[in-house]
């Protein structure tokens, strides 16, 4: 092959040669000196084409070679065209009776596959064998699968249809990956057992100590009621606040602890919503935090007054929200409107306080969050009321939102999904 092409090389050097001659001594031959000179490019070109051909073929087996995933190429019979080392290392049997010096040797993919079977199986253990594994492989779209093989464990294993009719195939071990996510959900269920211990030892903490806890405002009440110099029943009224605000606090605990398993069910019965926040409103009015503030509540015009849901549920919502508004009001208004959003019906509790700043107002639905450390020590209370608030208006299948008012103060707003009641409640 190689003295073919070097007596194609000096036939065209000859031509081109001839050429040159016949344009120089010969100008009236220049047509012919012109088809002599093409003749011998081209067949310069022919002896190039070849060379530039195989460095790209190199050049594409070089590549293949350093991918790090197994590669194999087929034509379109199926059959083995060039492959890489990671590939055969998942058909060592097959590696071994390949002659790499001869392609038309190479098998097709059934062939390859059935390479790796023990021997001694019949013939039908032989095609079930074989089509559970052909069953196993991706379509001709490209995407990438995770299969499970015996032998390999997880791959990840993609084909794709060349135009010419052949295919590619490569494959990925996610073995690894596949041991991370069992560790990573493992350590998911641990965290997740562990909260819900948190939470039933909360749960049950609390429970305990309201118990004695309601003895002692019950024997603070009696002292009070009897009759006690001043100093003496100054002292047991300050021994019952304490425990009405240490019981506030245990009942938020409870409550977080409630809202956060799951064994609360909301309810679905008729009730009055201007019935409930009017009875809401008036036990915010008698607080001694809301002296001098005026407490409304702003019903749009031919809202329905009847609905479907759980009132003990918002009427916690509206008590929280209320009372926080309330309690960060100094002076002016604390309002709760009332419209129609859609099929819900939307709660806004709006107050001239003093307000929450924008990069803060992400945090106070967190558990034991306040906008502001200082006014734990200042106000009081855990900073489980909005929490709770946004798990009881979440359970409910509603929305809870944040914003500025443009009087100084603070805007919460809830949407819930309470339609209309067909009959007024009993």
């Amino acid at each position: 092959m190689q003295m073919a092409w070097t007596t194609l090389h000096l036939v065209a050097s000859f031509a081109i040669g001839i050429a040159l001659a016949l344009a120089i001594l010969r100008p009236d031959s220049i047509a012919i000196a012109v088809g002599l000179a093409g003749l011998g490019v081209t067949a310069l070109g022919i002896r190039k084409r070849p060379q530039v051909q195989d460095r790209r073929s190199a050049m594409i087996v070089e590549a293949i070679q350093s991918l790090p995933m197994p590669v194999a190429v087929y034509d379109s019979t199926d059959r083995l065209v060039t492959f890489n080392d990671l590939y055969m290392e998942h058909h060592p049997e097959a590696a071994r009776r390949i002659a790499a010096d001869d392609p038309e040797a190479y098998p097709t993919y059934e062939e390859l596959v059935a390479m790796s079977f023990p021997p001694g199986l019949s013939t039908s253990q032989r095609m079930a064998r074989l089509q559970s594994y052909v069953g196993q492989q991706p379509p001709d779209d490209g995407r990438l699968r995770e299969r499970n093989f015996p032998r390999f464990g997880w791959l990840r294993i993609g084909k794709k249809r060349l135009p010419s009719g052949g295919n590619v195939r490569v494959a990925i071990d996610v073995n690894e990956l596949k041991d991370r996510e069992a560790e990573l959900l493992q350590a998911i269920d641990r965290a997740a057992a562990a909260d819900r211990a948190k939470v039933e030892f909360l749960a049950r903490m609390s429970h305990e100590l309201r118990t004695p806890l309601n003895g002692i405002i019950g024997m603070a009440n009696l002292l009070i009621s009897g009759r006690l110099p001043a100093r003496e029943a100054d002292n047991a009224e300050m021994i019952r606040r304490s425990g009405l605000h240490l019981l506030s606090l245990i009942n938020d605990l409870l409550d977080h602890a409630k809202f956060q398993g799951a064994g609360w069910v909301a309810e679905s019965v008729p009730f009055d919503i201007t019935e409930l926040i009017g009875d809401v409103l008036t036990e915010a009015r008698a607080s001694q935090q809301a002296a001098g503030l005026q407490v409304t509540a702003d019903y749009a015009p031919g809202l329905a007054r009847h609905r479907v849901g759980d009132p003990r549920a918002l009427r916690q919502i509206l008590t929280n929200l209320v009372g926080n508004a309330v309690k960060f009001t100094e002076r002016g208004s604390v309002t709760v409107r009332v419209r129609e959003d859609g099929g819900d019906l939307e709660l806004c509790v709006i107050d001239t306080g003093i307000g929450i700043p924008e990069a803060a107002r992400k945090k106070v639905f967190e558990p034991f969050r306040q906008a502001d450390s200082s006014m734990t020590r200042r106000y009081g209370g855990t900073g489980l009321g909005l929490t709770i608030t946004a798990e009881i208006v979440t359970a409910l299948g509603g929305a809870i939102s944040i914003d500025g008012s443009p009087s100084g103060g603070t805007i919460f707003t809830v949407s819930l999904p309470l339609q209309e009641a067909l009959k007024e409640p009993a």
